[in-house]
């Protein structure tokens, strides 16, 4: 599977759907030129897959989770990324690699040889089922102590792609929740799911300088100008 010739195997407007699709609503950190290049990845490992199982069929008309991790190298996502570009380098396509991976799109292994990468499902492309049952939800209150580290990682997950070194932010961001939910316990919310009550969502509103502390505990209807 030559990764050069990806559009011959999953044609452009199929792409163009896809990408389409990835990109609304808008996601924080998204591009439609990231979404581009995790689409044509996302064929790509799809076909290497069906490729190493003997069961290569062309073209694509949709695109479906591989199983699994499957063997990539920077240079075959390189020939994937900027096939009808300027060509660009080995070192650059590992680094949006890293993207994706902070974008929560993929998983990546490295054992000293091998990359291999990981599909993460995402729920309005790949949902088989539209009408399953919705999962339910409820606003609860932040507990720092079960809260804490999950709401640390989806923040990190959207605002990592800022940033080059990443590794520690979720740390950071913890600290600062279990800090926060100690001083103004009362403005910090999550959404949390009613069959796991893991939190999914969060919001927070807090003084951002010294002089905002006394109006911050004064009423709303005293304080909070829209």
């Amino acid at each position: 599977m030559n990764p050069a010739f990806i559009d011959e195997w999953f044609p452009d407007e199929l792409q163009d759907n896809y990408i389409y699709k990835l990109i609304t609503p808008r996601r924080v950190g998204l591009t439609r030129c990231r979404a581009e290049y995790f689409v044509r990845l996302w064929a790509y490992l799809l076909l290497k897959q069906q490729e190493l199982n003997g069961r290569l069929r062309k073209p694509l008309s949709q695109l479906t989770i591989p199983k699994g991790f499957v063997p990539c190298t920077n240079r075959e996502a390189a020939e994937l990324f900027y096939a009808n570009k300027d060509r660009g380098s080995d070192r650059a396509a590992g680094m949006m690699i890293d993207i994706l991976v902070d974008l929560g799109l993929i998983d990546k292994l490295f054992d000293g040889n091998t990359i291999c990468i990981k599909i993460r499902p995402v729920t309005h492309l790949t949902s088989s089922n539209p009408l399953a049952e919705a999962i339910q939800l409820q606003v609860d209150g932040f507990n720092p102590r079960t809260d804490a580290v999950i709401v640390a990682n989806f923040l990190a997950r959207n605002y990592n792609w800022m940033s080059n070194t990443t590794n520690y932010i979720p740390f950071k961001i913890t600290k600062l929740l279990r800090s926060w939910a100690h001083q103004y316990p009362s403005s910090m919310r999550v959404l949390r799911r009613c069959d796991t009550s893991a939190a999914v969502g969060f919001y927070m509103l807090y003084p951002t300088a010294s002089e905002c502390e006394e109006k911050f505990f004064l009423p709303a209807s005293n304080s909070l100008y829209l």
